[in-house]
């Protein structure tokens, strides 16, 4: 039931991040701190797993509007996920989104009529970005589309680089457009950790912390509803501090994907906090099969 409840959160993740520059990573609404915010809370990415990509390049890119010149005007193709670099056994390609007003069981109300041969190649790659042989080939003719997912483009490999190839032609064989894209899949790996910007604080400062994702696994960083986060040790227990007078934080879930940071989550320590040990607390829920965790980052409150 976890896996299933993530994987609804993922797939809603990853299509907003088509089209959303850094979905789920953007800074947090700090309030009293948004213009004092660091450049620690700046950067966004601190490890980045699609460099392998880099230098490969092709003409037939799709275009980054993913408007095609073929299709009708209320359909656009979406890569699926963030960027080129997918998970081991979790799917990378393309899929269409279709503008058109669907019924609540998912069928469009006036089904598109598209008369397509579609043909998708998968290969592996070298480094150098030289193709390898075919690891699978599939034909779709594809007629009247009723639902979106009859327009889904997914494939799954072990980790490595790969060439996707996309074609489209006319039912009577006339060629629409070819397209062609690498990617990258890397083993499932969690590293989460979740640091400061400081290991000291004085009264009436700011501190941040924020999750940042080394691993490769996209995780959940788990919202929370309360007063800032933060925690005091006292006489052997953590006990949650008080911000100063103000409404309750209202932090909501994140996704954060293999090599980002997350949102900076800003504490004003209180005028009148007892000087101490504190630490920041974030539970994290980790895309498959590994358990959900705690993640502390510890600081001092210094008079």
């Amino acid at each position: 039931m976890k896996t299933l409840t993530l994987l609804r959160r993922l797939l809603i993740a990853l299509l907003i991040a088509g089209s959303c520059t850094a979905a789920g990573f953007v800074r947090a609404d700090l309030g009293w701190a948004a213009t004092k915010a660091p450049d620690f809370c700046e950067s966004q990415v601190i490890y980045d797993y699609e460099w392998p990509l880099k230098h490969l390049t092709s003409r037939h890119r799709i275009p980054s509007s993913g408007v095609l010149p073929f299709a009708p005007r209320d359909t656009i193709i979406n890569r699926v996920g963030f960027n080129r670099v997918s998970g081991w056994k979790q799917p990378f390609g393309y899929r269409f989104l279709i503008a058109r007003p669907a019924y609540r069981s998912g069928a469009l109300k006036r089904p598109l009529r598209l008369n397509w041969t579609v043909r998708s190649t998968l290969r592996r790659a070298s480094r150098s970005g030289q193709p390898g042989r075919v690891l699978t080939s599939k034909r779709r003719d594809i007629g009247t589309v009723r639902y979106e997912k009859q327009l889904e483009f997914f494939v799954s490999a072990g980790p490595g680089i790969y060439r996707f190839d996309l074609s489209f032609e006319k039912l009577d064989g006339k060629r629409l457009g070819r397209y062609t894209e690498f990617f990258r899949v890397v083993p499932e790996r969690v590293n989460a950790r979740l640091v400061t910007n400081a290991r000291t604080a004085r009264l009436g400062e700011a501190i941040f912390s924020r999750v940042n994702n080394w691993g490769t696994t996209t995780f959940l960083v788990e919202g929370f509803f309360g007063q800032s986060g933060v925690e005091r040790y006292d006489d052997g227990a953590w006990i949650e501090v008080l911000r100063e007078p103000g409404p309750p934080l209202n932090i909501t879930d994140t996704f954060i994907y293999g090599g980002y940071g997350g949102a900076c989550l800003g504490f004003q320590v209180p005028s009148r906090a007892s000087p101490g040990l504190y630490r920041f607390a974030r539970r994290i829920n980790p895309f498959g099969p590994a358990k959900a965790r705690w993640l502390f980052a510890e600081f001092t409150v210094q008079p």
